[in-house]
């Protein structure tokens, strides 16, 4: 856990911006409780990314990675860990954070694109209104 934690040392962009501190009390909470996979790319001893995955008993979110941008490690390390997910971890259903339709950004265009090659289904979530005068 310490090799995969060091990934996120450098890029807190990478960690939602959280202090490393913090960062690694609940990443080592979560792996603690069971809820949590890492994954981690090596070439030889050299780590070239590591991913955290939440996990149900059922479900899993690729919730947070770090990789060598110029080897193109994020998408083996993405591949890697989904085909582990569903061959060995018995897990149904894999949330890969959301896509970015109509973003002008290259980078976030590229990610969707490589969601949308691993194939499912995409589910999207819209806010509803609750009205308190309704029963549920």
């Amino acid at each position: 856990i310490e090799t995969a934690l060091a990934q996120f040392d450098n890029c807190p962009e990478r960690r939602d911006g959280i202090p490393m501190s913090s960062f690694k009390r609940r990443i080592t909470a979560l792996t603690n409780a069971s809820l949590l996979l890492s994954y981690v790319l090596y070439d030889q001893d050299e780590p070239l990314g590591v991913s955290f995955v939440l996990k149900t008993d059922t479900q899993a979110n690729l919730r947070y990675y770090s990789a060598v941008r110029d080897k193109n490690a994020g998408h083996l390390l993405h591949f890697l860990s989904i085909e582990d997910l569903f061959s060995q971890q018995g897990i149904e259903v894999v949330d890969l954070s959301g896509i970015s339709p109509y973003s002008d950004d290259q980078k976030m265009r590229g990610i969707d694109e490589f969601k949308h090659q691993i194939g499912g289904a995409c589910v999207e979530f819209r806010r509803t209104e609750h009205n308190s005068n309704t029963t549920p």
